[in-house]
């Protein structure tokens, strides 16, 4: 009797060698790939001091979005958008044979946008 393999602890199995979602999103990926990412555009807040721009981005929900400061890799990003829909309030994607699902409750914790629109 053989055993069955176990997947390593914290590794989720992916769940389609093809990376996109939908022939949809592989057009989507044609048209997108040649795009650049804008990498570095962060808003130095003490620069505009003078425009009172902290306590207007901070009163709108937009100062932590403005200020991220992390590494983007583009191809990813690419595919991420791609991939992107919105569905019974998630967004969704797949990026690297990884599902994404995120509610949007979620998403304005981490990004906090404002939340009147």
């Amino acid at each position: 009797m053989s055993k069955k393999s176990r997947p390593e602890k914290g590794k989720t199995p992916e769940s389609s060698s093809n990376p996109f979602v939908s022939q949809n999103a592989s057009h989507t990926y044609t048209l997108i790939f040649s795009k650049n990412v804008i990498s570095g555009r962060t808003v130095v807040l003490s620069d505009f001091e003078h425009l009172n721009l902290a306590n207007i981005l901070g009163s709108s929900s937009l100062k932590n979005f403005v200020t991220i400061k992390e590494p983007i890799y583009p191809e990813l990003v690419h595919y991420c958008y791609s991939n992107l829909s919105f569905q019974q309030n998630h967004i969704r994607s797949r990026v690297m044979g990884r599902d994404i699902n995120i509610s949007l409750e979620k998403f304005a914790c981490l990004l906090h946008p404002p939340v009147r629109g």
